[in-house]
């Protein structure tokens, strides 16, 4: 198994960056330790004036420390030995040899804090076991826990352990486990043991008011299945109407909320095994959600008056608890709000001074949670008209010394060109609320007076309307009115008139002559649509596919063909583009143009006709293909031809 020792001591190594104490052979694991030994002990050091605890297990020490008195009693009482009989223990001299037997300086020491130890657990003989090391003592060398109480005290978590496998305990030998480090506690349970609850749990119920909670629960039992006591050993807030039946084995919580049971809460702290290593809490809640109260006005919140009968009585009130009123400040607003608590009404007594605002403040409280205030606020202010003065009072507002708050009058204004309507407001500075009427011979208009060029139509004014084919512009200056015609685009303007266009230069109506090839040609104007007239040719042209084009006489022009019939032939003739016809003749077949004419070609001599002469004919019988025939003949220019042949019989004679 080398190899895999090597193997398995290289994840050692990686793991714990050393392996301090790991031997191949020594130490085998003896799985003592034990939650009672009759053989442990806990002894008092005494060193000058200084007192020192010491656990004995297997005739080795182990100091305890920790940071306070209270975490070192609980640590006592974890080795087993009662707290209340320490004055019971031994007490050894340190430079006893009873106490140097102990050897404690070779231990590590048992503290409320371990933060440099670790926890292992390592699965031996289907048993979980717990040990830790002390870096101190060396990171390999494990020491065995023996009761659950020593762990917890010393402030280890079991969930937190780091997994071990036993195979670098019991066979590579990596750990050192020995007899003499196992830790046997004087009385406790076995390492991950304790109070298991039965039922019950942490509880919090959501309760309302006048509500009955039901039944919950709660029993629990020691490690050696026996049920362990249960007490109550706390009561936090409103319990009075809660009910603890204890039943021997459990404990039953019920009851019914009292009807006025707003923001309020009972919370019960349930112990087993109280005062004993193995002592667990759970806790009973039972709260309502938090109320708060609302506080509800139909009053004006913040408001400025001048006398106080201006204040509209109002309502103040709240959904929950009583309503409560603050004043604020106290000293310049006590007697100017009036509230009646039985009606819930806010009126005001008298107002503040000038420049003081008041606060009436309301608020409700149910159960110790106050809503969230309300505030009513009040000024004094001068009435409408009056303002505050030198002495602290309100005179009316003058804006000048004829014209009071609320005065008309008119003034002339030569730039208007009429009355100006003048006002004295509330602020005492005279408002122009505009014009009011116009001088003789102007008219007004948005508040200005224009000179007229008519009852509607001012100077400046502009109006438009429309006219045949355009609009007309009118402008109103100096008294005159001045015009200016508009005409569309399909219109020209002739003679003070919007005429259609039919080419943007002539008109409606009009007519003209259009110069073109050889010719010209009469176009009118009819609307927008030109028209394209009579096309006249001029002399020696005739108009041919509506252009004029050179004549070669009266019905032909250039580039005409014809054909003309002569004896025995045509004349085939052309017009060409001077004006001239340019002829060839082509005569019939047996003709040729002669002389200036198409004359005869005289037949050759007879050929086969014998003696029969040009152009006769005679009948002969002939045996042919298929039979007899009767043959016409006749003699062409000494050639016999076939005239025609006629069957007369199917066998030859």
């Amino acid at each position: 198994m080398s190899w895999k020792n090597n193997v398995l001591k290289a994840v050692c190594l990686a793991a714990l960056m050393s392996c301090d104490g790991a031997t191949e052979s020594g130490s085998e694991l003896k799985r003592e330790a034990t939650p009672e030994s009759p053989t442990s002990n806990l002894v008092r050091v005494r060193d000058g004036s200084r007192i020192d605890f010491v656990m004995v297990s297997n005739n080795r020490g182990y100091k305890l420390a920790c940071d306070n008195p209270l975490k070192l009693n609980r640590l006592i009482e974890a080795t087993g030995y009662p707290a209340n009989l320490i004055s019971t223990t031994q007490v050894l001299e340190m430079d006893s040899q009873a106490y140097l037997d102990l050897a404690p300086n070779e231990q590590p020491v048992l503290s409320c804090v371990s933060d440099k130890k670790v926890l292992y657990r390592a699965n031996i003989d289907q048993t979980t076991k717990y040990f830790f090391s002390d870096p101190v003592k060396g990171k390999t060398r494990l020491y065995m826990f023996g009761c659950q109480a020593l762990v917890d005290a010393m402030g280890f978590q079991l969930a937190n352990a780091t997994e071990l496998s036993a195979n670098f305990i019991d066979d590579l030998n990596i750990f050192s486990v020995a007899n003499d480090d196992d830790i046997s506690c004087i009385s406790g349970v076995p390492v991950g043991a304790g109070v298991k609850w039965k039922s019950g749990a942490n509880t919090e119920k959501l309760v309302a008011q006048g509500t009955d909670i039901g039944f919950t629960s709660f029993e629990a039992l020691l490690p050696n299945g026996t049920t362990a006591p249960l007490t109550i050993t706390k009561e936090v807030g409103r319990c009075d109407w809660i009910q603890k039946i204890f039943l021997g084995s459990g404990l039953l919580v019920t009851g019914k909320s009292p009807d006025d049971f707003y923001n309020q809460s009972c919370e019960l702290t349930i112990t087993a095994a109280a005062k004993t290593p193995l002592e667990t809490s759970l806790k009973f809640n039972a709260a309502t959600a938090k109320v708060q109260p609302v506080v509800t006005t139909d009053c004006s919140l913040n408001r400025k008056y001048s006398k106080p009968s201006e204040f509209n009585p109002c309502s103040v009130t709240a959904d929950k608890g009583t309503v409560t009123l603050t004043v604020k400040p106290e000293a310049n607003c006590q007697d100017v709000f009036k509230f009646d608590a039985s009606t819930r009404k806010l009126s005001l007594s008298d107002l503040p001074l000038l420049g003081v605002s008041c606060h009436a403040e309301f608020s409700a409280e149910l159960s110790g949670v106050v809503s969230e205030p309300k505030t009513v606020t009040v000024e004094r202010v001068c009435a409408l008209g009056t303002k505050p003065n030198a002495t602290g009072t309100c005179e009316v507002v003058a804006c000048d010394s004829e014209h009071r708050y609320q005065d008309s009058w008119t003034v002339p204004s030569d730039e208007s060109k009429g009355y100006r309507l003048m006002y004295c407001p509330a602020t005492g500075i005279a408002e122009d609320r505009g014009l009011g009427s116009c001088f003789a011979g102007y008219e007004k208009r948005m508040d200005q007076c224009r000179k007229a060029c008519a009852s509607d139509f001012l100077e400046g004014d502009v109006r438009t309307s429309g006219i045949a084919n355009g609009s007309l512009t009118e402008i109103c200056k100096n008294g005159d009115i001045s015009s200016i015609r508009t005409c569309n685009a399909n219109a020209l303007l002739r003679d003070n008139v919007c005429l259609l266009t039919c080419d943007k230069v002539h008109v409606d109506g009009n007519s003209w002559d259009v110069g073109i090839t050889n010719g010209t040609q009469k176009n009118s104007c009819v609307g927008t649509t030109l028209t394209a007239g009579p096309i006249t040719c001029s002399s020696g042209y005739l108009l041919r596919a509506g252009s004029c084009k050179i004549a070669c006489d009266s019905q032909h022009v250039e580039g005409d063909t014809w054909s003309e019939p002569i004896g025995y032939g045509n004349r085939d003739n052309l017009c060409n583009g001077q004006g001239q016809i340019v002829s060839s003749v082509s005569c019939i077949a047996g003709y040729e143009f002669k002389e200036g004419a198409c004359k005869a070609n005289l037949p050759p001599p007879p050929k086969n006709c014998g003696t029969r002469l040009h152009d006769t004919t005679w009948t002969i019988t002939d045996c042919g293909t298929g039979g007899e025939y009767r043959v016409r003949q006749r003699c062409d220019n000494g050639n016999v031809v076939v005239v025609s042949s006629t069957k007369i019989g199917n066998i030859c004679r």
